[in-house]
C-alpha cells in the first residue's frame, strides 16, 4: 500500500492544468453580519486571491476558527497550510500523496475530531481516492490508498464520511454501486456493503439524520454536457433486504443539498432549472415523515452552473449561499422559506461556489470567479494576492 511521506518538493503547476479564465477567492466574512441591518455587501475581514497554478482543492473552518486549506502541490504530492482567520500561516506542509495522476479537483473531504486531528479523503482521477489522517500541527498520522491505482477494474469515488469515536464510515460509489465502508482510526477496513443504484442517478448529497438513519439525496436524468435536461430529485434509503437504494421522495429538480432542521424536519435547497445557462434555485421542506410540504422559488441565476449551500445558523434561520446574476449571494430564511434577508458577498463577477462554511458566527467560502482580460496567458488575469481588513463597527 502506497504511503504518504513528507516531501520537500517546490510546488509547481500541475502538468494537467487546464488553462481557463478564472481564479479563485478565499474569504472570510465579518462576523456581526446578522445582528445588523440589511446592506448591500458584508464587510470583508480577510480574503486571499489564487490562480490555475495553485489548485486549491478545498478548505476547511476548523473549531478553533482556524482554516485548513488543501492544495495539489504538483501530479503527485499535496499541500496542507493551517491559517489563522486573519491569514497568518500556522504552519505549512508537503506530503508525497499519489502513485500516479493526481486528484479530482473539488472532491476533498475533511472532518476533524474531538482532539483536533484531521481526517479526509482524496478523489484521484484514476478512481483511487485516499484516505489520510493528521494532526493539529499538520503531523502526518496515515495515509491509505483505498483501492489499487493500477487496476481498471476497481472505480471508488468517495461522496463523504462520518465520524463517531474511533469508527469512520465512508459513503460513495463504487463500480457504479452505492458504496459504504466502515474503517478504524488507522484506516484498516473493517466492513464493505454495495447495494444497487438507480439507473441514471447521480448522488448530490448524503445526511445522517437524528436518528442515525443514512438518508441518500440524488438527482436522476438524462443530462447534456452542461448538465441540462430534465431531472428529479430524489430521497432514498438503504432497503437492506434487496440491497439496494430506494426512493422515499421525489420532485423535480437537481443538485439539491440537504439538512435536518431542529424540529426534525428536512430543509432543501436545489436548482429547478432544466440547464444551463438560467439556473431556478427553490427551497423546500420535507416532513419527518419525507413528505414534501413547502416547494417555493427564491431566485433565479443567469448565466449559471453554480450549486447552491445551506446552513442552519440558530435562532430559527438558515444561511443559503449560491450565486445570482454572477454575484455570491447570500439569503438569510426561516423555516418556511421567507428571505428575511439579502447580501452580496464582494464585488468578483463569480462563476460558481465551490466551498462554503459556517464557523464560529464567521462565514466563509472558496469561489471561481471570472477575470475579464485578454491576455494569452490566464495566470497572468489573476495574480495572487493576501489582503487583511480592519472592519469598523
Amino acid at each position: 500500500m502506497h504511503k504518504m511521506v513528507k516531501s520537500p518538493r517546490r510546488k509547481q503547476m500541475p502538468a494537467n492544468a487546464k488553462s481557463f479564465v478564472t481564479g479563485l477567492l478565499l474569504v472570510l466574512l465579518a462576523s456581526t453580519v446578522f445582528a445588523q441591518s440589511q446592506n448591500d455587501t458584508l464587510p470583508v475581514l480577510w480574503e486571499k486571491k489564487y490562480d490555475y497554478r495553485d489548485f486549491v482543492l478545498q478548505v476547511h473552518a476548523c473549531r478553533n476558527a482556524d482554516i485548513l486549506v488543501f492544495s495539489l502541490a504538483d501530479r503527485s504530492a499535496i499541500n496542507i497550510k493551517r491559517l489563522r482567520p486573519g491569514g497568518v500561516v500556522v504552519w505549512d506542509s508537503t506530503y508525497q500523496a499519489f502513485e500516479n495522476g493526481g486528484v479530482n479537483n473539488h472532491n476533498a473531504v475533511i472532518k476533524e475530531d474531538q482532539k483536533g486531528a484531521f481526517t479526509f479523503t482524496l478523489n484521484t482521477i484514476n478512481h483511487s481516492p485516499f484516505l489520510g489522517k493528521i494532526d493539529s500541527n499538520g503531523k502526518l498520522l496515515f495515509a491509505r490508498q483505498l483501492t489499487a491505482a493500477s487496476s481498471k477494474k476497481q472505480h471508488l469515488f468517495i461522496q463523504s464520511f462520518f465520524l463517531q469515536d474511533t469508527l469512520l464510515t465512508c459513503y460513495g460509489v463504487k463500480n457504479g454501486y452505492f458504496w459504504m465502508a466502515t474503517f478504524s482510526d488507522s484506516a484498516l477496513i473493517r466492513s464493505e456493503e454495495l447495494y444497487e443504484l438507480e439507473k441514471n442517478s447521480i448522488i448530490t448529497d448524503i445526511v445522517i439524520n437524528k436518528s442515525g438513519e443514512l438518508l441518500v439525496m440524488a438527482k436522476k436524468g438524462v443530462f447534456d454536457k452542461y448538465g441540462g435536461g430534465p431531472s428529479s430529485l430524489q430521497v432514498q434509503k438503504i432497503n437492506a433486504k434487496e440491497r439496494k437504494l430506494e426512493t422515499v421522495t421525489s420532485f423535480d429538480g437537481k443538485n439539491g443539498k440537504m439538512l435536518q432542521l431542529p424540529n426534525g424536519m428536512y430543509a432543501v435547497v436545489f436548482d429547478a432549472s432544466q440547464g444551463f445557462p438560467v439556473q431556478k434555485f427553490r427551497y423546500a421542506v420535507l416532513d419527518a415523515e419525507l413528505v414534501l410540504r413547502i416547494n417555493r422559488p427564491l431566485f433565479d441565476n443567469t448565466p449559471g452552473s453554480s450549486p447552491s449551500f445551506l446552513h442552519y445558523i440558530g435562532s430559527g434561520s438558515l444561511a443559503v449561499f449560491s450565486v445570482k446574476n454572477m454575484r455570491s449571494t447570500l439569503l438569510l430564511v426561516d423555516f418556511d422559506g421567507n428571505i428575511k434577508g439579502e447580501w452580496v458577498l464582494g464585488k468578483e463577477k463569480v462563476t460558481s461556489l465551490e466551498h462554503v462554511f459556517y464557523n464560529n458566527k464567521r462565514i466563509g467560502y472558496l469561489c471561481k470567479y471570472f477575470v475579464p482580460n485578454k491576455a494569452i496567458d490566464p495566470g497572468a488575469m489573476v495574480k495572487k494576492k493576501l489582503a487583511l481588513f480592519s472592519v469598523e463597527r
